[in-house]
């Protein structure tokens, strides 16, 4: 290959450079031999040699001569070369320099741009650059500071031998030149385009290999189909017996598919994992062999073998007849311990019994081609057509395999569990940004005995962030490399990177170098030591649970080892750090006393446990434990608040009344009932004990609430108090109350005092989880924005005003694949804060032929660049003194200046309308909508397609009688001032009786529209089984089943606006219905003469600023025109001047677009604005002689005096010209948007 041909000359050439120059061109031929796109590399301005594109610097290189005084080394970097590249560093600083070079040929070192920016943005620095005046300036720039914490790689090239690289090259895979191999594809790794221009760090490294999950899907016999427009993991609609799905029902009929994935998960966790394994064991050892193979496992009880008898057993304990798989070593760990359906007592279903003799068909787009195989081996053969990790030279060797990393298994791992639990799959940039920021609260010297909460732990994707965090940062506190040699320990794409990384395999005598085992054992037992005293975990889904946990086994297996006497790590049992529960459920108040003994006992068990290797001495641990916890559980239900409060109240009752008619009073108390004649108030004195039984008795039948001092005693002090955990970062789920069970939702309706109307339980974790913190503690939460201006968030924001610090708003840009939510990064203090810091992303504007192009891996490239690039000046400081319970608005000072001042208008939105309402929800509009058309021979029918017909392809229209139909508007159908024609009429099976909508009889529709009643006697099963059948036995089963705001369909005085809106676009509704993507507006009778005077000002730019900083975005700048957003808007009074004119302007619009006026529509529209500007601005708009209501209130004459169209249409062109030409007006429409502040900020500038 090139690399090495440019290579060996260099090599060959270094000891004869004796000018700069010369070397720079052996240099340039090296990185020439990789493919830097449209980078150039060549001499940049007073630069030796730059990699650059379009003037835009991304690599800067200071070359020296061999052997120069001025090239640093090891021990010193107060040289001039270092001085020269912090220089130009500081010349040419932006975000497009990613790393810089210093070498003199032989020796080259490697900086990465963020090691520079330590000295370049110090205080001394730009003082020593401004005073320098000559060459000294490279000096002075080296004076006071501390080079000791700057990280470097370096590449030694006069190691290498010519002839030992010519030798390798006639054969790749020599085992006695394979640490050559290793060391020249580091080299290459280092100077590759990948690294010196980080073009995968600007990507999102663990994105979804697309193919290898939905292959795996069909292997297992499953697919991903949305229903309830969610996106779920259900059984493959085309069932392939010999898929592990059908496979797992054949052994067991009875299982459901819920219980049969969730055993097919476990199967496939254990099945990856050892995947990995192997790959890390084939990278150990060149010479091991593959064993996942249909020729070593060649049925599914060898596999189950594998499970219990090899990865769970000892290799000296193993059966003699298992000789075969001796390299394999014993892993220790749960994963591969019976679950409850694999043991014989249950007989639920064991791997060991699946049919192997059964065939799947391949994937249509498999990566093995076409066909058909036996389930085992054709899973085994698609694994195989993937890189797991065994081959870290493919730069070297031609390996075309795609790589599979841990982190992406993880991401495979959250989907396959079905988008359960309103959990999402949290991207790696987030999960970095979170970890990163979340520590740097910290001080470094605290990190080794912080305690890390994620109580929604899900695949454990954060865990792992923070995982990676901590060791860069403990390792570079405990010195863990040693001094011998500087290592940068990194973080990249979520994986711990190490600088000149030692690769850890046997050489040809078959011993492992020192340095390399010394490196290795440190790193596992360094993130051993975090996952098992820093990282907790929490997770109501047991099938997270399981995925988590691996998660955390995978990262100690990257760093697993083989020791001195050839013993392979085993892994510690970490499944008591990451638990199954619910979160926000506990029975007992962490206040609580424990027994101190106990806790003690407690805390010493769970580090017993996590060390044994010994499974009788884990499963009597196990007992213990549970012994322990027991004790506590009937300790504190006797001191339980409510349990004393219950008992006292029941004392008072029965001394009150002397009898209870309920059964469970000898549980609380063992006062003794008197029988007798109960006395007036009895009921309402049993109502709380009712209810205080019925919270207590929820708990008790809730097996997955969690209590934290039993669970993780390591939160407790040494009296068994809970001392709370020091962070705690989560994405916690995102469900509304309408998906939560019913009694789980009252519950939490009265612990919670977040818990408000329509809340999201995101809410809750926020509330519970802030006490929970240690004092000093920090909360960092990934989680819908919407709280913070929303109904349902009064709660919330008034618990939390006090305690949030900082706060990162995506506004409109969606986080999350398949999920429409909208999101930020919250963080919070158990202290109160005097500050937030609060900033949005604005994503740049981009069409959707754009959108489209962006490969799926770039997808989220600017919004982490954005996250990446923070400082704290990019940030607005708002006073936490200012935030209460109502909505929060946060902008920019300009912003808030500009809503304060429209607050000073007497009336409001509320003030005027009567109400805001939204339109008609049929529950079937497939059945319910229609489209139609006249009929020639009788107009009082219409012939009509519903889209259930559509779907059926029932060719020959319904009739319907036009009585029985009211034309209806969707959302699409309503524009700014447009006049309103329907494509689509409704079934409506009522009558209007006194103005009220009442529902007509079965008997009288068809007796009355005969033949509207032949369609819904064909669909009569469709209208019934809406909403689940709830209209099964129902004698009006035509009904709407939310049967609101019907009189509206004939009201002619009202306005209609989608709810979902991109600028205001309100227009008269006339006699339409609405859908219920549509909101109507009525008007009080008081301002009814106005309605077009305040139908100019809402539909003006100023409505939409304000409802753009005050209402909630979603995707593409859209923002709801909801009642909560716009009855604050502020209005002003009408006077006869502002509302003629005003009036005149809307009439005027009215009419240019109803007869295709567009330019003439489009002045009006902008004159309209200038208008509401001076209603609102009066003084700032006369400063700058733009105020123009004066103007026009003599010039414009109601639409009304003209007699018909072709004098109005003249009217409208004369009104066009004079509104062109008026000097006044159109300084106005020019220059308030150049002089008047509002007026710019208004309009985005």
């Amino acid at each position: 290959m090139r690399f090495l041909k440019e290579l060996k000359i260099y090599l060959g050439k270094i000891q004869d450079i004796s000018r700069e120059r010369k070397g720079e061109t052996y240099l340039q031929n090296i990185l020439n031999s990789f493919d830097f796109g449209n980078s150039e590399i060549n001499n940049f301005e007073n630069i030796d040699l730059a990699i650059f594109q379009d003037k835009q610097i991304e690599v800067i290189i200071e070359t020296k001569k061999p052997d120069s005084s001025e090239m640093i080394s090891d021990e010193n970097f107060a040289k001039k070369s270092f001085a020269q590249i912090c220089y130009y560093y500081s010349e040419y600083r932006s975000s497009s320099i990613k790393h810089l070079i210093i070498t003199d040929y032989k020796t080259l070192y490697i900086f990465k741009a963020s090691e520079i920016e330590k000295i370049v943005s110090s205080k001394e620095f730009p003082r020593y650059r401004k005073s320098a005046k000559t060459g000294d300036i490279y000096l002075d720039i080296l004076r006071n500071f501390d080079f000791s914490d700057v990280k470097y790689t370096k590449i030694d090239f006069e190691k290498f031998e010519i002839s030992k690289i010519e030798e390798l090259e006639k054969d790749l895979e020599n085992l006695k030149i394979f640490e050559l191999k290793r060391e020249l594809t580091a080299i290459y790794k280092l100077l590759s385009p990948k690294n010196l221009l980080e073009i995968d760090a600007e990507k999102d490294m663990n994105s979804l290999d697309e193919s290898f999950y939905q292959e795996l899907l069909h292997i297992f016999g499953v697919e991903e189909r949305k229903i309830d427009g969610i996106q779920k993991i259900v059984r493959k609609k085309e069932r392939d017996s010999g898929s592990f799905l059908e496979l797992t029902f054949l052994e067991n009929s009875d299982l459901d598919f819920e219980k049969a994935f969730e055993i097919n998960i476990i199967w496939l966790n254990r099945i990856l994992f050892l995947k990995l394994l192997e790959a890390r064991l084939v990278f150990m050892h060149p010479n091991f062999k593959f064993f996942m193979n249909i020729e070593t496992l060649s049925d599914f009880q060898q596999l189950e073998t594998l499970f219990f008898e090899i990865m769970a057993v000892e290799i000296s304990e193993r059966k003699p007849h298992l000789e075969k798989f001796k390299q394999i070593p014993y892993m220790n760990s749960s994963l591969f311990e019976r679950k409850y359906f694999e043991e014989k007592r249950t007989g639920l279903c064991e791997i060991r019994n699946l049919n192997n003799t059964l065939e799947i068909g391949l994937f249509e787009k498999s990566i093995l081609g076409s066909g058909k195989l036996k389930t085992l081996d054709y899973l085994f053969k698609f694994l195989d057509s993937y890189d797991f990790g065994s081959n870290k030279y493919q730069e070297v060797t031609k390996v075309d395999k795609t790589l599979i990393k841990s982190s992406v298994l993880g991401l495979i791992f959250e989907k396959v569990n079905g988008y359960k639990d309103g959990s999402h799959f949290t991207p790696s940039f987030i999960t970095t940004k979170l970890a990163k920021d979340s520590l740097d609260r910290f001080p470094k010297n605290s990190l080794q005995n912080i305690k890390v909460l994620d109580p929604a732990v899900g695949s454990g994707h954060i865990l792992v962030s923070l995982l990676n965090e901590l060791v860069v940062r403990q390792a570079y506190l405990e010195d863990e490399f040693g001094n011998s040699k500087k290592i940068s320990v990194d973080i990249e794409n979520d994986e711990i990177f190490i600088a000149d990384e030692e690769q850890y395999i046997k050489n040809e005598n078959g011993n492992f170098p020192k340095e390399a085992i010394r490196i290795q054992r440190k790193m596992f037992h360094l993130k051993e030591k975090i996952i098992e005293n820093n990282l907790f975990g929490v997770d109501i889904n047991s099938k997270s649970v399981e995925i988590a946990r691996l998660r955390l086994w995978i990262e100690l297996l990257k760093w697993s080892y083989y020791d001195e006497n050839g013993k392979f790590t085993t892994l510690p049992n970490i499944d008591i750090n990451i638990k199954v529960g619910n979160s926000l459920l506990s029975r007992f108040e962490v206040k609580q006393k424990l027994e101190k003994k106990k806790t003690g006992e407690l805390l010493n068990l769970v580090k017993e446990y996590i060390s044994t290797k010994e499974k009788n001495q884990k499963k009597q641990i196990e007992k213990d434990i549970f012994k322990i916890k027991e004790s506590f559980i009937g300790k504190l239900s006797r001191e339980n608040s409510d349990i004393k409060k219950i008992r006292n109240l029941l004392d008072k009752y029965l001394d009150t009344f002397g009898e209870i008619e309920v059964g469970f009073w000898e549980k609380y108390t063992e006062k003794l009932m008197v029988t007798g004649e109960k006395t007036k108030g009895y009921k309402k004195d049993l109502k709380p004990i009712l209810e205080l039984h019925k919270k207590i008795e929820f708990l008790e039948k809730m097996p997955e609430s969690f209590e934290w001092r039993f669970e993780f005693p390591e939160v407790l002090d040494e009296n068994g108090d809970f001392l709370g955990f020091d962070l705690i970062v989560a994405n916690p789920p995102y469900i509304r109350v309408q998906g939560l069970d019913r009694e789980k939702s009252e519950y939490y309706k009265e612990i919670f005092s977040s818990a408000v109307g329509s809340y999201d339980i995101y809410v809750l974790f926020v509330e519970k989880f802030l006490p929970l913190l240690k004092d000093g503690g920090n909360l960092n939460f990934i989680m819908p924005h919407k709280w913070i201006n929303s109904t349902f968030g009064k709660g919330l924001r008034g618990l939390v005003n006090q305690n949030i610090s900082q706060f990162i708003s995506f506004g409109e840009y969606l986080i999350f694949d398949n999920a429409m939510t909208y999101t930020s990064l919250l963080m919070m203090h158990k202290e109160k804060q005097d500050n937030l810091k609060y900033i949005d992303f604005v994503e740049k504007p981009k069409t959707k032929e754009e959108r489209k192009d962006i490969p799926k891996e770039e997808k989220h490239d600017e919004v982490s660049q954005f996250l990446q690039n923070l400082k704290d000046d990019d940030f607005i400081n708002i006073k936490t003194e200012t935030l209460g319970s109502e909505p929060w608005i946060f902008k920019e000072k300009k912003v808030m200046d500009i809503l304060k001042k429209l607050e000073e208008q007497p009336l409001r939105v509320s003030d005027i309308f009567e109400r805001i309402f939204t339109g008609l929800q049929t529950s079937g509009d497939d059945i319910y909508l229609l489209e139609c058309s006249e009929i020639s021979e009788n107009e009082n029918c219409l012939e009509c397609f519903s889209k259930e017909m559509r779907k059926r392809e029932i060719e020959k229209p319904f009739v319907f009688e036009k009585e029985f139909l009211k034309p209806i508007l969707k959302g699409n159908d309503v524009h700014r001032y447009e006049k309103l024609k329907n494509k689509f009429f409704v079934i409506f099976p009522y009558k209007f009786v006194d103005g009220k909508a009442e529902l007509y009889s079965e008997n009288e529709i068809s007796e009355k529209f005969p033949e509207s009643y032949k369609y819904l006697k064909f669909f009569e099963k469709e209208f019934r089984g809406r909403e689940r059948g709830r209209l099964e036995n129902d004698s009006f089963w035509f009904k709407y089943i939310y049967p609101k705001n019907l009189e509206f369909c004939q009201s002619s005085t009202k306005l209609v606006t989608p709810d979902i809106t991109l600028g205001i676009n309100l227009t008269f509704g006339n006699e339409f219905c609405l859908k219920s993507a549509l909101y109507g507006l009525t008007i009080k009778e008081d301002f009814k003469k106005s309605l077009k005077f305040f139908l100019g000002i809402l539909n003006s730019k100023l409505t939409w600023f304000f409802l753009q900083n005050t209402g909630t975005v979603l995707a593409n700048g859209y923002f709801r025109f909801n009642p909560k957003y716009m009855n604050p808007f502020p209005l002003p009074k009408p006077t006869p001047e502002s509302e003629k004119v005003l009036t005149n302007l809307v009439d005027y619009i009215l009419f240019s677009k109803s007869n295709n006026l567009k330019k003439e529509a489009n002045l009006i529209e902008a004159v309209i604005d200038i208008v509401v500007f001076g209603l609102y601005f009066e003084k700032e708009m006369k400063d700058a002689n733009c105020y123009i209501l004066d103007r026009l209130s003599d010039k414009l004459q109601p639409l009304k005096n003209f007699e018909n169209l072709e004098t109005k249409t003249e009217y409208i062109n004369a009104l066009y010209n004079f509104f062109s030409k008026d000097s006044k007006i159109q300084r106005s429409l020019i220059h308030s948007y150049k002089l008047v502040d509002e007026v710019k900020i208004i309009n985005g500038k």
